[in-house]
């Protein structure tokens, strides 16, 4: 009998212990700990490439769509069929228009893609960039590899290989930031480390 009710006195207080916390609980919900991060499946995010077939873009998509598995949240790929500035806005001119809950963008021309990225920010849709930047634009924020850096250790790679000396070709896509990001960390590696080697062409 007397482990009985003891077992009732642990079950009445816990009950009690959930309902303070409850009701009073709302009253500290402005500094209580955040939640952890999860959606919905209505919430919907796109991803916008372009040359959309690429292997490149394979694990990439892999990641957006093993996240949102984690998050309960939906997302959809798209992306211009080649490489081509202004099917990349039309597609993503569309993909605003469906008002996603957010847009993952690389874009392949910064100049030409800000008023778009501007366009979703402001009609209220976050924009965040990823291994491509638009530096002018209103996106959210820019995630990539440090692509100066990267040109430069192209640069001292390409140097090991040719014995210090000698001249070289870069072969660039030229109006895309993270290709001109590289091409600046090459060219200036190479003229502050590498006297003896000239980059005959860009």
């Amino acid at each position: 009998m007397k482990k009985l009710l003891l077992l009732y006195l642990v079950v009445i207080g816990a009950y009690l212990l959930y309902a303070l916390n409850f009701f009073y609980g709302k009253g500290r919900a402005a500094h209580a700990e955040p939640a952890a991060l999860a959606g919905s499946l209505d919430e919907r995010y796109v991803m916008v490439t372009f040359q959309s077939g690429i292997d490149y873009w394979k694990g990439i998509i892999k990641g957006f769509e093993d996240a949102a598995q984690a998050l309960n949240v939906s997302v959809e790929y798209r992306g211009s069929t080649k490489y081509d500035v202004r099917e990349q806005v039309t597609v993503l001119e569309q993909v605003i228009a469906q008002k996603p809950a957010g847009i993952a963008l690389t874009p392949m021309h910064p100049d030409e893609l800000t008023p778009s990225i501007n366009k979703a920010v402001d009609a209220g849709i976050p924009v965040v960039l990823f291994d491509s930047g638009a530096p002018g634009s209103k996106a959210y924020s820019f995630l990539a590899t440090d692509n100066y850096n990267a040109g430069a250790t192209a640069a001292r790679t390409m140097a090991g290989l040719i014995g210090g000396k000698g001249q070289v070709g870069v072969i660039t896509l030229p109006n895309q930031w993270n290709h001109q990001q590289r091409t600046a960390g090459f060219r200036d590696t190479i003229r502050a480390e590498y006297p003896d080697i000239s980059i005959v062409a860009v």
